[in-house]
């Protein structure tokens, strides 16, 4: 598998929300810090991992925004985030 880099996450949508499938890297984990450019939270949103009870924190950046995976995962294939709002 290539190292990760942007195009290693997938969107999608239902509804209000957005998805973002986060795919692991060549060692099969996710990148600590995840930068998105392609798409972008509507301000206010919020952002929370699927299966973590905390949500996520991001900084919007002058090119996209940044993401903090934590430390502990609630699988090891592919993390799915929300965005809502």
């Amino acid at each position: 598998m290539p190292p990760y880099q942007e195009g290693n996450i997938r969107f999608t949508k239902k509804g209000p929300a957005l998805y973002a499938i986060v795919l692991p890297d060549a060692d099969g984990k996710p990148p600590r810090d995840i930068v998105i450019t392609s798409q972008l939270p509507a301000s206010g949103s919020s952002v929370e991992l699927l299966g973590v009870k905390n949500a996520l924190g991001w900084t919007r950046l002058a090119q996209g925004f940044k993401l903090s995976m934590p430390e502990s995962l609630p699988c090891n294939h592919a993390w799915v985030i929300k965005f809502a709002g």
